[in-house]
């Protein structure tokens, strides 16, 4: 619920708060770098929220065009959370996709 509130909000650094306290690890470009609050939120946004493919800004003010960022991650821990959120988001996109035939 935390993460759901913090990303209602729009609030980066909650986010990512959440995630890291609940064991999400992740790294891109090869894993050289750590994610940061804003590739947290945004992937916190594609697990539990919606789907945004816009550039994303780093918090190092470095502009990441996000289909690049998504290649390059590499997830070193996934909270259980975090993969049912996944799951769900999934399916319903499934099921959303189905209904509009």
């Amino acid at each position: 619920a935390e993460t759901i509130v913090a990303l209602s909000k729009r609030d980066k650094a909650e986010t990512a708060r959440v995630y890291r306290e609940n064991g999400y690890r992740a790294a891109f470009r090869d894993g050289t770098r750590e994610a940061d609050d804003a590739t947290l939120h945004r992937f916190a946004s594609f697990h539990l929220d919606r789907i945004d493919l816009s550039p994303l800004t780093l918090d190092s003010g470095e502009t990441v065009d996000t289909l690049e960022l998504l290649r390059s991650t590499r997830e070193k821990a996934v909270p259980k959370f975090v993969e049912e959120g996944r799951r769900l988001g999934g399916l319903l996109m499934g099921v959303s996709a189905q209904a509009a035939r």
